[in-house]
Order: C-alpha cells, then sequence, then structure tokens
C-alpha cells in the first residue's frame, strides 16, 4: 500500500506542464545606454532595450557597428559576439511553460548571423533565463530548430550556459 501511495505521488509531482513556444518580434527599440565614440574606438557601442515577451525584455548590444550580444530579462547581461546583420524579421522563440494560464518563459531562441562570412546564412543562438532576472548563452550556435529546443529545453549548467562576450 505504501508503495502505491508513493508512486502515486512521484507520478503527479513529475507531471508538470509540456513545454512549449510563443513567438515575438522585437518591437520598441531604445536605446538605453552608449559610449562617448570621441573617446576613442574602445567608447564605440551601445545597448538598446527592446520589448520582448511581456515582462521579459530583449537587450541588444552593438559594438564598433559590427558586432552585437544579447541579453533578457530584467537586468542587461549581455552574452555573445554576431554579426550586426540580423533580420528584423525573424522573431525570437521563447521556450517554457504555461502556469495557472500564464505563460513563463525560461529560454530564448534568436535567429542570428554568426559566422563572419559572405555566405548570408543564419544560426541559433539559445539563451537560457536565470532567476535573477538575467539570461547566459550556451557556448556555441546550433543549426537546427530541433537541436535549439532540446539545449533550450535542458536546465542550465556552468557547464553549458555563460555571461559575456
Amino acid at each position: 500500500m505504501i508503495g502505491g501511495v508513493i508512486a502515486l505521488v512521484l507520478a503527479g509531482a513529475s507531471q508538470q506542464p509540456a513545454i512549449t513556444s510563443r513567438y515575438a518580434k522585437l518591437s520598441s527599440c531604445r536605446l538605453w545606454k552608449a559610449g562617448d565614440v570621441s573617446k576613442g574606438p574602445s567608447e564605440d557601442w551601445g545597448i538598446q532595450r527592446c520589448r520582448g515577451l511581456d515582462g521579459y525584455p530583449v537587450w541588444i548590444g552593438i559594438r564598433e557597428g559590427t558586432r552585437m550580444n544579447f541579453g533578457f530579462g530584467k537586468r542587461p547581461s549581455l552574452s555573445g559576439i554576431f554579426e550586426t546583420g540580423r533580420n528584423a524579421d525573424w522573431p525570437i522563440e521563447w521556450r517554457g511553460r504555461v502556469v495557472k494560464g500564464l505563460f513563463v518563459p525560461s529560454a530564448a531562441i534568436v535567429r542570428i548571423r554568426a559566422r563572419f562570412d559572405d555566405s548570408g546564412a543564419s544560426d541559433l543562438a539559445v539563451f537560457h533565463l536565470l532567476d535573477d532576472g538575467t539570461s547566459c548563452a550556451y557556448p556555441t550556435t546550433i543549426a537546427t530548430n530541433a537541436e535549439a529546443r532540446k539545449i533550450a529545453d535542458a536546465v542550465p549548467s556552468k557547464d553549458n550556459c555563460y555571461v559575456g562576450p
């Protein structure tokens, strides 16, 4: 009898809502902070704050007009080094669960150009949303949606999630 009760409790505890996706294009981007280019090339940078999914802003950093990085959440935490030639029509795929009728994101997948060549090819970058209101990036770009979703749906660890350029 006790074994059956434990099995029922464990079965109920493991039934989380399924992970699903929501899509949103970047909108309402505003310059949040910028360097002073007159002070030299190291000050050629800017950070934009964009409307992402409700309550989860997207941060875009641009350096020297050619490099871009992203962050997600209430505080800027920029990661990755990508080309600035991102297509504005590419939506961000937010991965998460519906809890009590509300979508709670846990990761974001961004289509970017990361190859710094003339191919025009794009890749996917995966960012995990952290409990402290910041995000971290998977250390490499990914080629397929299925692989990006698998990484986004996994629990981040110090081995697969970093903050910084």
